[in-house]
């Protein structure tokens, strides 16, 4: 199951707000909702907790926001700063177990 979607974010120290909190004194959330969060993969700050030294695979931009959290069962949710308009972007994936087909 997928969903992308975005929050119109028009004042820029607001969204620069919402990473900050995101990310406070590198305590990153340890939940989500009621779901735990396993990892996290910061390629704003260059942080990622799967990794060894939690140091990211992808490349890191200092200049744009973005934060992906994965659940234990390899869901994940990634939020991020649109570089072009006013807007936080949020990409949504959830495992889930195969449907049986009907025959």
């Amino acid at each position: 199951l997928f969903r992308n979607s975005y929050w119109l974010v028009p004042n820029q120290k607001a969204q620069k707000n919402v990473f900050e909190k995101m990310r406070k004194d590198k305590k990153y959330p340890q939940k989500i909702g009621k779901y735990d969060v396993k990892y996290v993969r910061d390629l704003t700050t260059g942080y990622d907790n799967e990794q060894a030294g939690n140091k990211p695979i992808l490349p890191i931009s200092t200049s744009s926001e973005m934060i992906t959290f994965t659940l234990p069962d390899g869901s994940w949710i990634t939020v991020r700063a649109s570089g072009t308009e006013p807007k936080i972007k949020y990409y949504i994936e959830l495992k889930s177990a195969p449907c049986k087909s009907e025959k």
